[in-house]
C-alpha cells in the first residue's frame, strides 16, 4: 500500500506544468484611419482596429521602424496562459507620428491574413 501511496505521489509532482505559455505576436489589423495631408509640425495619429486571438491576449505595444520616407508599424499583442477561451477579441489603438520633413511617407503595416498594406502620408 505505502509502494502504491509513494508511486501516486511520484506521479503527480512530476506532471506540474513548468512552462509559463507566454508569447507575443504581430496581430492583424482590421482596419486603419489616418490622415493624408498634413502641415508639417502637426502630429499624424494613426487608429488601428485589430484582433487579439483569444481570451488570453491583450495589446501589448506598437513598434514602428522608419526608414528615410518609409515607416513600418506592427501592433504586438502579448499572450498569458495555457488554457484559453476561444473568444475572439478586438482591440483599438492610436499610434502618433510627427514627421520631420516635408515630402510623402510611405506608412506600411501587415493587414489581415499576411498581406503587407501601404498607405501615403502627404507632409506640406
Amino acid at each position: 500500500m505505502k509502494l502504491g501511496i509513494g508511486f501516486l505521489m511520484l506521479l503527480l509532482f512530476s506532471c506540474q506544468v513548468t512552462e509559463t505559455c507566454e508569447r507575443t505576436e504581430v496581430a492583424r489589423i482590421d482596419k486603419v484611419t489616418s490622415p493624408k495631408i498634413i502641415d508639417l509640425g502637426e502630429t499624424a495619429f494613426i487608429n488601428f482596429n485589430f484582433g487579439i486571438g483569444n481570451g488570453c491576449g491583450s495589446f501589448k505595444e506598437i513598434k514602428s521602424v522608419q526608414t528615410g520616407n518609409y515607416l513600418n508599424i506592427e501592433v504586438i499583442n502579448a499572450f498569458k496562459g495555457c488554457t484559453c477561451t476561444e473568444l475572439y477579441q478586438l482591440g483599438s489603438e492610436v499610434f502618433s507620428f510627427k514627421p520631420t520633413q516635408k515630402g510623402t511617407y510611405y506608412i506600411q503595416y501587415l493587414l489581415n491574413e499576411n498581406s503587407l498594406t501601404t498607405d501615403t502620408l502627404l507632409v506640406k
